[in-house]
């Protein structure tokens, strides 16, 4: 697979094309989320992505599902999973999934992962974090997804266990709080970092 044989697909743009051959590069050592966001299905971002995946583990039980399902996905809203569906259901689509399945690309959550990468998928275990103010891009249900899958806990109130404040626009008392006591500070950039990193 190269840029040229994927922008010959139906809504298969020059960008898209690249960003999908990166992906497919990278594929050996990236997990099913970011080859999904390197399909380019309009809506779906990396956030996104790492929402789905952890419903549907794989492209084909993603691919068979319904809008209804996919909106089920906590984080994912009505125009999301329709852009998914429809995106599947394009013959043309259907074919590229096809190809990347026989080029080896992750397109599944793996069965065999080993305890030292569990825990590594759980990093942020024994981590507080509370959320105060509007993030730039992310919704708080999103950020508080993404940080408990990567085994952290979310509260509402700022405490002397709290780990970490994400701080967005108006934060308001949280944030004069948490100077109060010293806890860390992190902007919506810095935690997708750490989640994007895998560690702290």
């Amino acid at each position: 697979l190269n840029v040229e044989s994927l922008t010959s697909l139906e809504r298969m743009g020059q960008k898209s094309a690249s960003k999908l051959v990166d992906a497919i590069a990278t594929s050996k050592t990236k997990p099913w989320a970011r080859v999904l966001y390197g399909l380019g299905i309009r809506h779906v971002g990396s956030v996104n992505a790492e929402l789905l995946t952890q419903k549907f583990f794989s492209v084909g039980k993603l691919a068979q599902a319904k809008a209804t399902d996919i909106e089920a996905v906590y984080g994912i809203g009505p125009e999301i999973a329709q852009s998914i569906e429809q995106w599947f259901q394009v013959s043309a689509n259907q074919e590229l999934v096809k190809r990347l399945n026989n080029a080896g690309v992750t397109t599944e959550v793996r069965e065999d992962i080993s305890n030292v990468e569990k825990e590594k998928s759980a990093f942020l275990a024994g981590k507080t974090f509370v959320l105060t103010g509007t993030l730039p891009t992310l919704k708080r249900d999103e950020a508080k997804s993404l940080i408990e899958t990567a085994g952290g806990k979310v509260t509402s109130t700022v405490s002397s266990k709290t780990n970490f404040v994400v701080v967005g626009k108006d934060p308001g008392s949280k944030l004069q709080k948490a100077e109060k006591l010293g806890i860390d500070q992190l902007s919506e950039a810095q935690l997708l970092g750490i989640l994007e990193g895998g560690r702290l």
